[in-house]
Parts: structure tokens; sequence; C-alpha cells
């Protein structure tokens, strides 16, 4: 199983409890297709991948990385002062709910995640990720679909 498989069928199963065929209806995608990219190796063209991208609110990356299997908890040391926690929350209040966002958080001063922030959100999961310098955050991160291109 690739990588894209395993982290879409992850997907898949946070939101939809597994159900393929509701997946696949709710993305307006072919069912048989969406079970080609699950099972049999099947790349999607550029715009499916869009597609389930902008369905799940994750950047890419999130679906061609190996997800780490040891999540950090509450406490958890980051290796180095470049290592930030990237959560994925959901969002569970407002007009956003049930949509997902990656959240950045630093260490506390001591270096480690004090407590989670109560936002109206819960965690999903979440990977300690390294940034490097002149890169950003940028490409960690989505914005709810609402607030694409809007004042915030």
């Amino acid at each position: 199983m690739t990588t894209f498989e395993r982290n879409l069928k992850h997907l898949i199963e946070v939101r939809y409890g597994g159900n393929v065929s509701k997946a696949a209806r709710t993305m307006k995608m072919n069912r048989a297709q969406l079970n080609r990219y699950l099972m049999d190796g099947a790349w999607p063209r550029e715009s499916q991948l869009r597609r389930i991208c902008d369905h799940f609110a994750v950047d890419a990356w999130v679906l061609l990385e190996p997800l780490q299997d040891d999540r950090p908890q509450v406490g958890a040391l980051p290796r180095s002062s470049q290592e930030v926690l990237a959560v994925l929350w959901e969002w569970t209040d407002s007009e956003f709910a049930g949509s997902r966002y990656w959240g950045c958080h630093s260490a506390g001063g001591d270096g480690r995640i004090q407590q989670w922030q109560q936002i109206g959100a819960r965690p999903l999961g979440a990977a300690v990720v390294t940034v490097t310098e002149g890169e950003g955050l940028h490409l960690l991160t989505t914005t709810p679909p609402a607030q694409e291109g809007g004042d915030a």
C-alpha cells in the first residue's frame, strides 16, 4: 500500500467511518475511481487531487508524506527549536462546523507544549514538523473555505 493510499484511506475513515461510497458521493467523484486510488495504486490527475485536497481541507503533502504513528501529546518535547506541533483541527461550532484545518503551535518557554487552546475546535491528530528558515508555515496551513479570499 502506498503512502497516498494509506493517508487517503485514513482521511475517509476519520470523516466517513470508512464509507467509500459516501465519500465519493460527497466529493462528486466516481466510486470506482476512488476505489482505484485506495486499492490499485492509481494516481489521481491534478484536478482530482485538488478536489480531494479541497474536500478534506488539507494540503497535498498531507496525502503524500508518511504520517507519524507516534503522535505528540500535551507535554511532548520538540527535538529542536525549529520544530513546531502541527495539529489537524475540526471546527465544532460557528459556520465552519465540520470543516478541518491545520494549526501550528510552538512550544512554551521550557520547550513543552503547555496545553491545547480552546478555540471552538477539537484536535484530530498531530505531527511534529520542522520549519526550514525562509519557507515559513504557509505550506502547512489551510484556511476554512468560507474565509479564503475574504477579509480576516
